[in-house]
């Protein structure tokens, strides 16, 4: 996926080359899940952000989940966005923040059941690339 902040926040599809990564993780309550990728030094022009990955897992029985993005480096800025399945009109969420430290995460409603997309990639500032990384998913049903 592309991501272009000027003038607006818009999200575009990329080339039918770079599908989505489909990934196993169905998540029920109390499960974990890692994902492990590359951001890679490649870049599209004058867009915002190097080549990202999207991965795409299942909310199962869950009302909500944690993402958890770790990587190595203190030059590289990593940031991550979620969507629901083929609905790339507008994120759930996203974490755009400029980080000294390289970590990022946070909890985000999702809807049970449903497919949601993952998106990671490097800010066009970041140095020290590729850079590996981590996300870990954590699901879990919130009660009233």
């Amino acid at each position: 996926m592309r991501v272009s902040f000027d003038p607006q926040e818009t999200y575009t599809a990329t080339p039918a080359a770079d599908q989505v990564e489909l990934s196993a993780i169905v998540l029920s309550p109390a499960d974990k899940s890692l994902i492990q990728g590359t951001s890679a030094d490649v870049t599209h022009g004058t867009e915002d952000y190097h080549d990202g990955d999207m991965y795409r897992f299942r909310s199962g029985d869950i009302g909500q989940v944690t993402v958890r993005l770790d990587w190595a480096s203190l030059g590289t800025e990593l940031d991550y966005a979620l969507f629901e399945e083929n609905d790339l009109s507008q994120p759930i969420a996203t974490d755009y923040y400029t980080v000294t430290d390289p970590l990022k995460g946070g909890t985000l409603l999702v809807k049970p059941n449903k497919n949601y997309w993952l998106w990671v990639a490097a800010y066009k500032d970041s140095i020290n690339l590729p850079q590996a990384y981590k996300v870990s998913l954590c699901g879990k049903t919130f009660h009233y």
